[in-house]
């Protein structure tokens, strides 16, 4: 009897990048494709959760809260304000606290940094892009002659097109290629 070798074997496998794979296997370009698109609804609720994080550190900087059923409390009774009053508010409740002071500083350093003094911090309450988004809709709003309570009411509004937005770009195809660049995937769209 022959002694018998637990010699490995070696199984070849075809690995292909995204362009490849759409090339030379559209179904598993399709299969791959539709993983990342279930993969990015299940994890849409982490964007959700960043939206909300952001919305209520805006109210919370306003003095408001908003109910379930979208009444308003404000602990400076400003919802009526409008107009200049309400640009008012804006600066002196939520923008001036957040605005970049001015420091002397070497002309170089200014250039590295970028710094725009007077400038509101980009992000400035929770470091998410959401507090930018939100900013920008009250100031829009007052901005089109609203009052502030009702600028803050259309908030939750923003917050949910935030999330429709963010969940339509997950789940695109330019978002898909842009996150598997470098990744090699097997004949059946499987990632290796």
């Amino acid at each position: 009897m022959p002694p018998t070798t637990n010699m490995p074997t070696t199984k070849e496998i075809t690995l292909y990048t995204l362009a490849e794979l759409r090339e030379a296997h559209p179904d598993a370009y399709a299969t791959a494709w539709k993983r990342h698109r279930d993969q990015s609804r299940r994890n849409g609720s982490d964007w959700a959760k960043e939206n909300s994080q952001s919305l209520h550190a805006v109210l919370d900087v306003a003095g408001a809260n908003i109910g379930h059923r979208g009444g308003l409390s404000m602990d400076d009774n400003c919802a009526a304000f409008s107009g200049r009053r309400a640009w008012a508010w804006l600066e002196n409740r939520i923008l001036a606290p957040h605005r970049i002071p001015w420091r002397p500083m070497h002309a170089s350093a200014k250039r590295r940094l970028n710094t725009r003094y007077g400038r509101v911090r980009p992000c400035p309450f929770t470091g998410y892009r959401a507090d930018g988004a939100l900013l920008d809709d009250i100031r829009d709003s007052i901005r089109a002659g609203m009052t502030v309570g009702d600028a803050l009411r259309a908030l939750p509004d923003v917050v949910e097109r935030l999330n429709e937005n963010d969940v339509e770009y997950a789940e695109s195809e330019e978002q898909f290629l842009a996150s598997n660049e470098e990744v090699l995937f097997n004949d059946k769209g499987e990632q290796e």
